[in-house]
């Protein structure tokens, strides 16, 4: 019984972890120019979605949907928080 309770725990427990998993310099649609405006200089963005590539796909969209006038996001982290990923970033546009 105290095995199966141990058990039942540890997989409980497991979506609680927090871990950073890895930085970006950027992330673009298009090439970066050296010139930049700072939109939001800290802007987050979750997925919950299962599966790797689409989650992560859409936690960036959602970090840029809550800066509608940026284009792009510099100085990239992304972490797993709760079985979601999270992508922090500065949120800029991109100047043509």
């Amino acid at each position: 019984m105290s095995r199966a309770l141990a058990l039942l725990a540890a997989i409980a427990l497991c979506g609680c972890i927090t871990r950073h998993r890895g930085d970006f310099a950027a992330i673009s649609t298009r090439a970066i120019p050296a010139k930049m405006e700072i939109v939001e200089p800290r802007v987050e963005g979750k997925s919950c979605k299962p599966g790797w590539a689409p989650r992560f796909q859409l936690a960036v969209e959602d970090a840029l949907g809550k800066t509608p006038e940026a284009n792009a996001l510099v100085n990239v982290t992304y972490r797993f928080e709760r079985l979601c990923i999270v992508v922090s970033a500065m949120a800029v546009r991109i100047v043509e």
